[in-house]
């Protein structure tokens, strides 16, 4: 699969993606990354990236969302036609099978695969869906990101900037249309709402796969950093205070094993929890190296 990250040099999310890489190439996947730095570190330039892009901060724009977008711009810049995913550089995927037989399975059909919309459905962002894996062509990321083969990650922030309109035809909640906006303030903005704008606005006709067990925010089959979530679903072994041990006890990690979890939004930052982050990342591997 290919795999696309982003980030800036905020220190809630640089240092996830050192150990992101890592996990995706290890097990044979392709790897790109856009960076967002006006002082890049030179670290950077070691990672075992297939495609790096390292993109200069560009005014009047908040640099969270430039590096939310960098991601969906970078795969616009690919010349083929093959399919791209989007991840979160704090989030490990840990079910690759159950991703890439999901993906081989929409794409017979579609060209534009989204996962989650279900977990939307009742809230005031119904009609959304969740950025993460959220997979499609070079050609598309052109067409919802409303830029050019060659263009730049400026052309996308301009082509956004000063959005609030709203589609009067969508049923469903609309404040969260306005969300689009790359001038907002970084709290303001979603490009869930931009991505999903774009989708109901040229009708695209895509696939909106179901994560199971995944309703208002809360995913059962996550190591998610909010542990009232595993709370929630009585996930046994994952509780209060998990995110406060060292290792992963044999319980956890034979959960882990058995394919439980599709992925893992770890507690954050990184340094604070890195002795467990790293013993899931290593349990990650033994699962997807069998």
């Amino acid at each position: 699969m290919n795999f696309v990250l982003s980030c800036d040099d905020n220190e809630i999310y640089y240092p996830f993606l050192k150990k992101a890489v890592e996990l995706y190439k290890a097990l044979g996947h392709t790897v790109m990354a856009a960076y967002v730095s006006d002082n890049p570190k030179k670290e950077i330039y070691d990672l075992p990236l297939d495609r790096l892009e390292v993109v200069a901060p560009i005014d009047g724009y908040e640099i969270g969302i430039q590096a939310k977008l960098a991601r969906g711009w970078l795969a616009s810049q690919m010349d083929n036609e093959e399919l791209y995913t989007l991840m979160d550089v704090d989030q490990f995927l840990i079910r690759f099978d159950w991703l890439s037989a999901s993906i081989e399975k929409a794409s017979q059909e579609f060209d534009i695969i989204t996962f989650g919309s279900n977990g939307f459905k009742g809230t005031d962002h119904q009609g959304k869906f969740a950025m993460s894996m959220f997979t499609t062509t070079p050609e598309n990321y052109r067409d919802i990101l409303n830029v050019k083969l060659n263009g730049t990650l400026e052309d996308v922030l301009e082509s956004f900037a000063g959005k609030q309109d709203m589609l009067e035809y969508v049923d469903w909640p609309k404040a969260w249309m306005k969300q689009r906006d790359t001038k907002n303030a970084f709290s303001d903005f979603s490009d869930e709402s931009l991505y999903a704008f774009r989708i109901f606005e040229e009708e695209y006709d895509i696939a909106r796969m179901d994560l199971p067990n995944f309703n208002l925010f809360r995913f059962a089959h996550r190591l998610d950093r909010s542990e009232n979530i595993m709370v929630y679903y009585r996930n046994p072994h994952f509780g209060d205070g998990f995110w406060q041990q060292d290792k992963l006890t044999e319980d956890q990690r034979k959960m882990i094993l058995d394919g439980f979890f599709i992925d893992c939004c770890p507690a954050r930052p990184y340094t604070k929890h890195e002795s467990l982050i790293d013993d899931i990342v290593d349990a990650i591997l033994e699962l997807n190296s069998e």
